[in-house]
């Protein structure tokens, strides 16, 4: 129904699509439309410069990780972006996190809490020619390398990869390839 209009002598009724503007962080859906929501992309907008009041992260949620991903990595308008996954994703091709781009991949898992897991299916779960920091969450592979990432990318950071991990939601990384010259 996207883009939809009816129109009679009475009224007219146009049905647009919902925006996902907001988020039940208790169960993970649309505040507005009560969708089940895969993904929130998270930046901050800014020179960079320290100022005294620090600017609002803006958020976008997403109904697939697939399109949260996508976003992500290359039309967020900032080339440091949080993405946030809601439940457990299984991904068919790996994920590339770009040379440039700094992303930082967790999980709200909602009231029930617990950590997500990402697992790939095919060669690698995610390639990392830019930056990439893991919070909250499990990455694995079930026949290959979960994570593969390329030393020879000199990226603007001080990191390829970074790991945090808290007692109560750990981060889990089933399988790890670095390959380049060192």
């Amino acid at each position: 129904l996207e883009g939809y209009t009816a129109r009679s002598e009475i009224f007219t009724v146009t049905v647009t699509p919902c925006e996902h503007t907001g988020i039940n962080m208790e169960n993970n859906i649309c505040a507005d439309c009560g969708t089940p929501l895969a993904a929130m992309v998270s930046y901050v907008l800014g020179s960079g410069e320290p100022s005294e009041t620090p600017p609002e992260p803006i958020a976008k949620y997403f109904v697939t990780f697939a399109d949260a991903w996508e976003y992500a990595t290359t039309t967020a308008p900032s080339d440091y972006t949080d993405v946030t996954v809601f439940a457990d994703q299984t991904v068919e091709a790996p994920l590339a996190v770009p040379a440039g781009r700094r992303i930082s991949l967790s999980s709200h898992m909602g009231i029930e809490g617990g950590t997500a897991t990402i697992t790939g299916t095919g060669e690698a779960t995610v390639i990392v020619n830019g930056e990439l920091h893991l919070s909250e969450i499990t990455v694995r592979n079930n026949t290959h390398h979960a994570i593969s990432v390329d030393s020879a990318v000199s990226g603007e950071g001080e990191y390829a990869l970074s790991l945090t991990s808290v007692e109560s939601s750990p981060t889990v990384v089933d399988g790890l390839d670095v390959a380049g010259d060192s």
